[in-house]
């Protein structure tokens, strides 16, 4: 990576874990599935704790900030997680985004697609 004047000005945010702080005010955790990749814990976070902040999903993976947004990028952009007013909170399912993909291209192919329970009559 080519260094510019920019980078000595302005140097990129981390937040740093550090062992000796203690979080008094999280009474809950997120549970955590044995195998699984530090973007699917991330998810698994948001999703639990519902709205969250950086530096919440920071402490409990042990990430610096900069890796909690290269990770949640994709989902970000494709409506799986969201950012407002400083916190990430979960937006739609992958099976819903999945579900309007398969009926978009459908309706593509000059198929009538309907919502399920909802009679064509």
């Amino acid at each position: 990576m080519k260094a510019t004047p920019w980078d000595a000005l302005f140097p990129p945010l981390r937040i740093r874990r550090v062992d000796s702080v203690e979080i008094k005010d999280i009474k809950t955790k997120p549970k955590k599935r044995e195998k699984a990749t530090k973007t699917q814990h991330l998810l698994d976070a948001i999703d639990q704790l519902g709205q969250v902040t950086t530096m919440r999903l920071c402490l409990e993976n042990d990430l610096d900030s900069r890796a909690v947004w290269g990770l949640l990028k994709l989902h970000r952009k494709s409506g799986r997680v969201q950012f407002n007013y400083g916190e990430w909170s979960p937006g739609v399912s992958a099976e819903t985004i999945k579900a309007q993909q398969a009926a978009e291209l459908l309706r593509s192919l000059g198929w009538t697609v309907v919502e399920p329970g909802r009679n064509t009559a």
